[in-house]
């Protein structure tokens, strides 16, 4: 259960009492598209930093290509119809909030509800 108090100031402080359960997780992270991918790479101690990946655009500064930790999932490719958005809504999205979406639905999936 979460309790809140306000504090001197008028501001609220949360704070966290019993257990908590995680009953759901997703994730997009360089070198892995999904939880399975994660664990994989951990184990067997993979590094996921890449050269700069093709038909990313350059850097704004002009900056040589360079190495680092690129996540390598196609939000192109992004379901617009699954989360009942037009095409055109879906292209006006930032690309974070569309891999928001699909992770927060694969959390939901995963915790089994």
């Amino acid at each position: 259960m979460i309790m809140a108090e306000p504090e001197t100031g008028g501001e609220m402080k949360a704070e966290i009492t019993g257990d908590v359960a995680v009953v759901g997780m997703s994730c997009r992270l360089p070198g892995a598209n999904s939880l399975d991918e994660f664990w994989d790479l951990l184990s067997k101690g993979n590094d996921a930093i890449s050269n700069f990946l093709a038909g990313r655009p350059l850097p704004l500064n002009g900056a040589p290509k360079f190495k680092a930790g690129f996540l390598k999932c196609a939000v192109e490719e992004f379901d617009a119809n699954f989360f009942n958005l037009s095409p055109h809504q879906a292209t006006l999205m930032d690309p974070q909030q569309r891999l928001l979406l699909e992770v927060a639905w694969e959390s939901l999936e995963n915790s089994g509800g």
